[in-house]
């Protein structure tokens, strides 16, 4: 069984409550209805009176576009209540009553299509009246049982049973295991449902993987396309971690790895990562006020690209940080060479890995700078990958920068730096968990179509139980990401926790269920798989890449276990 809590006034609980029998009828799976208020809850957890959406405009408009297109592609009417979020005690209270009669599903279908098809205010009588009609039930006595203590009770008792199982959102589903807020789920919290349903959607109608071969057969060095990363900062994805007072939406590092992963999904090139990841969480983790005001709603805007230049050879190794630093006047002079640093020859911003002390190896004496991309003495190498997307060598030839360059403190650059790549391994995770989810798509498909000595290969056992293999590696990976960018959004001002140890491992299983899904992509394919003209080798190629950035399995693996104390 699956506990569905709602809200009658929560704008993505309305799909959902219209879909969610459907579909966990085709999963075998039973449904209980739990009406609840989430007023109480933005209230206690957040301070809020109103809901989130009035509160922060910027969110409620980027809501009511992506749910017209959440609607549209459910073939469910909206429309935009003239008034909200409506009262939705008496709506609630009536659907309590309903439970013990069964006709509380219909009910609150028929409320949801009151408020946001025919723009009704649910929290008359005279509107509620006839919809307890229409479900069979007798509205003067259910109206009547409504206004008693019992109903009243038990819908306090369940705004306190979900304060206590730690939702704070509607919809919401719960198993007898865990919450679930997810896009494994039939719906998810609205925010997060926002974020996936608005990138799916973006990616397959603006960046499929024939955008990908497209930047490839172009002729440019481009790592992506400008345009795409205008459009993407005009959608609110470049600012998902960024605070609200910088211009963003403060969604955080989960509701940005739903996104990576529908851009892994499609093979996206683009700067989110870099950028919009890694970039960002630099600048919130250690910025000065001037540093973040300078860069952070940039940023968000998707006007500027920025990246980290750490590593200075082909394998990841963040302490080895060898570039100097020397002290200079008042500012520093900066030597040496960082490579395959990501978007590196696109970008506006450098943040750079530099050793004013101490020796390779250590942790002490790293300190960050922000260098322009174009300053003096900078120059930048074209990288062309594997899988077509671009990085940089970069040489710094005597630069110069000022005191005011500094991200944090100097020769303390490793406490700011290391949580950072935390969050560039579990971001990478999640955008190598579509790419893998999608190669695994896409060959199940095919081996349920492609017929061979006059039976479906799909029938073969021992494709069967290799797509089985994948199958469970692929939702043990995805519990790995989700609880990796799950510690970064509980330690997102300090980094602490066990974000570490999860992000390791994170980047460790989708290294491997990659590896794994990529190459049973080729080899279930068969000649075709092959082919420049098939996707297979797309969706390899770039498993490669993604394998060897920030750490292979090894380097997690091994980090992993030093954490853990082995």
């Amino acid at each position: 069984m699956i506990e569905f809590w709602y809200d009658f006034a929560s704008t993505y609980s309305y799909p959902a409550a219209m879909r969610v029998e459907v579909l966990a009828q085709r999963a075998g799976v039973a449904v209980a209805w739990r009406p609840f208020l989430l007023g109480p809850l933005f209230h206690d957890q957040q301070g809020l009176n109103d809901s989130p959406f009035n509160t922060f405009p910027v969110k409620g408009g980027y809501m009511w576009r992506d749910l017209q297109r959440v609607c549209e592609m459910d073939g469910i009417p909206l429309v935009h209540p003239t008034q909200f979020p409506r009262n939705s005690l008496l709506a609630a209270r009536v659907a309590i009553v309903g439970l013990e009669d069964g006709w509380t599903p219909a009910f609150s279908r028929a409320v949801y299509q009151a408020n946001f098809v025919d723009d009704q205010d649910i929290s008359k009588t005279e509107v509620l009246a006839p919809l307890i009609a229409s479900v069979g039930a007798g509205p003067d006595d259910v109206l009547a049982a409504a206004a008693t203590d019992p109903i009243k009770t038990r819908l306090k008792d369940h705004v306190r049973q979900a304060q206590e199982r730690g939702l704070f959102g509607a919809p919401s589903f719960l198993t007898a295991i865990r919450i679930w807020s997810k896009p494994d789920m039939a719906a998810l919290t609205e925010e997060q449902t926002m974020l996936r349903d608005a990138a799916k959607g973006w990616t397959q109608d603006s960046a499929p993987v024939a955008a990908l071969r497209k930047l490839r057969d172009g002729g440019s060095q481009q790592s992506f396309d400008p345009a795409a990363w205008s459009e993407m900062g005009a959608m609110g994805w470049a600012g998902v971690i960024v605070p609200e007072e910088h211009d963003g939406s403060a969604f955080g590092y989960l509701g940005l790895g739903l996104i990576l992963e529908e851009t892994g999904r499609n093979l996206v090139a683009s700067p989110l990562l870099s950028t919009a990841l890694i970039s960002a969480s630099a600048l919130v983790l250690g910025g000065s006020d001037a540093q973040k005001a300078a860069w952070l709603p940039k940023i968000a805007a998707g006007e500027a690209v920025a990246t980290l230049a750490v590593d200075e050879a082909s394998h990841h190794a963040p302490l080895n940080t060898a570039l100097s630093a020397t002290a200079a006047g008042s500012g520093f002079v900066l030597n040496g060479s960082k490579t395959f640093v990501i978007d590196g020859e696109a970008a506006d911003l450098l943040i750079v890995a530099a050793r004013t002390s101490g020796a390779a190896g250590d942790s002490d004496g790293i300190t960050l700078f922000l260098v322009p991309g174009d300053a003096k003495g900078v120059t930048r190498t074209h990288l062309a990958l594997i899988d077509s997307r671009g990085a940089a060598q970069i040489t710094f030839d005597k630069v110069e920068v000022g005191a005011d360059a500094v991200l944090g403190e100097v020769g303390k650059g490793w406490t700011i730096l290391e949580p950072v790549l935390d969050r560039a391994y579990a971001g990478l995770a999640a955008e190598m968990l579509g790419t893998a989810a999608a190669a695994f798509e896409i060959t199940l498909d095919y081996i349920k179509t492609r017929t061979q000595f006059g039976q479906l290969i799909g029938t073969f056992q021992a494709l069967q139980h290799r797509a089985a293999k994948l199958f469970t590696d692929l939702e043990t990976t995805r519990s790995c990401v989700e609880a990796a960018l799950e510690a970064a959004d509980a330690h997102s001002s300090t980094g602490a926790g066990d974000t570490r140890l999860l992000a390791s491992l994170a980047k460790a299983k989708a290294t491997e269920v990659l590896h794994l899904a990529s190459n049973e992509m080729v080899q279930m394919h068969g000649g075709i798989g092959m082919t420049d003209a098939h996707d297979a080798g797309l969706y390899m190629k770039r498993a490669r890449v993604a394998e060897a950035l920030f750490g292979s399995a090894s380097f997690h693996r091994d980090r992993y276990a030093k954490l853990s104390g082995f």
